[in-house]
């Protein structure tokens, strides 16, 4: 998932969310299974989006910069880096 992914990205109905290659690292389209918790969660969320054809929005309604989740985990004090989460939940 990344910053400018869009609502129109996840499919609910196949319980995915595919990105497109342009937006990762390796440059291959990736496709990321959702269970049913985080589908919710992500309904929840687009309630609180205001319209926004954005997922992740930044107080001014723009994508998320690239250091936001970092400053989060400093700014709440976890001792981790955004790749161990990722990497925590790969499986």
């Amino acid at each position: 998932m990344t910053a400018e992914s869009a609502w129109t990205d996840i499919d609910g109905n196949e319980g995915a969310w595919p990105i497109p290659a342009l937006r990762t690292k390796e440059n291959r389209e990736r496709l990321v299974p959702l269970c049913q918790r985080a589908l919710e969660i992500l309904e929840e969320v687009r309630a609180l989006s205001r319209g926004s054809p954005l997922v992740f929005l930044s107080m001014p309604g723009k994508p998320l910069g690239s250091t936001a989740m970092s400053d989060l985990l400093k700014a709440i004090k976890i001792a981790a880096v955004p790749y161990a989460f990722q990497a925590s939940f790969r499986n």
